[in-house]
């Protein structure tokens, strides 16, 4: 029986391999992205937000709230999530409790309703939802998740106008 000595491990060779487990353990963690938690403040059909497509909003304090949230008691900052201006009543939405953070970009899931054949109000509505955002916004989009289809959503910062604009 022949024994042989086991390799013997250079300095080069332990930084290269280091390296590749360094890189390794890099691409796992940022392929799943980190779980953020997200807690659901405020629903409304009216948020007087001008927005006329879907959007991902982040507001900073409650002053800075549409008029239609601004009872909310949980301090900023905030995501608004909305579906944009409506023709009629009977739209929703809701946001899932957890959401994806990979990079700049928050992946979230989003279910949707519309009135397709039901009785409903006939009024403009601009449904919302308001979120308590974990952490101030570093994302530049969100990717919505309905029913297996994509939409991407560019995050904007959001403040509402002071009434003293609206009277000079």
């Amino acid at each position: 029986m022949i024994l042989s000595k086991p390799p013997r491990l250079t300095a080069a060779s332990a930084l290269a391999l280091s390296c590749a487990l360094a890189i390794l353990s890099g691409c796992a963690s940022s392929a799943g992205g980190q779980t953020i938690h997200l807690e659901t403040l405020a629903q409304s059909q009216n948020c007087d937000v001008p927005q006329s497509e879907p959007y991902w909003l982040t507001v900073d304090g409650r002053e800075d709230l549409p008029a239609a949230l601004s009872s909310v008691q949980h301090e900023g900052p905030y995501w608004l999530a909305g579906l944009g201006n409506k023709p009629t009543g009977g739209y929703s939405i809701m946001v899932a409790p957890k959401a994806k953070l990979q990079g700049d970009e928050l992946q979230v899931e989003v279910t949707t309703t519309s009135p397709q054949g039901k009785i409903v109000s006939q009024a403009f509505t601009n449904p919302c939802v308001l979120l308590a955002a974990p952490m101030k916004s570093t994302i530049a989009n969100s990717r919505w998740l309905e029913n297996g289809r994509e939409l991407s959503i560019p995050v904007q910062p959001y403040r509402a106008k002071p009434l003293q604009q609206y009277w000079q």
